[in-house]
């Protein structure tokens, strides 16, 4: 198995393009794409409206 393996990790400011490009890379790469944001909302549904709701429930993640 010669395939090299890549990771992408992204962070940085809101709305500045993160979850798009990963999107792209991962069309256009074939790849898995992970995204807390969806884990999130599907773990916690209408749980998570504010920073204290994010912190709340991204916290019971052990990374």
């Amino acid at each position: 198995m010669d395939k090299d393996i890549t990771l992408h990790f992204f962070c940085g400011k809101m709305a500045a393009g993160k979850s798009t490009l990963a999107k792209h890379l991962s069309e256009k790469h074939n790849a898995l794409l992970l995204e807390e944001d969806n884990w999130l909302s599907q773990l916690y549904p209408g749980e998570i409206t504010d920073i204290s709701g994010y912190i709340k429930y991204s916290g019971r993640f052990n990374y």
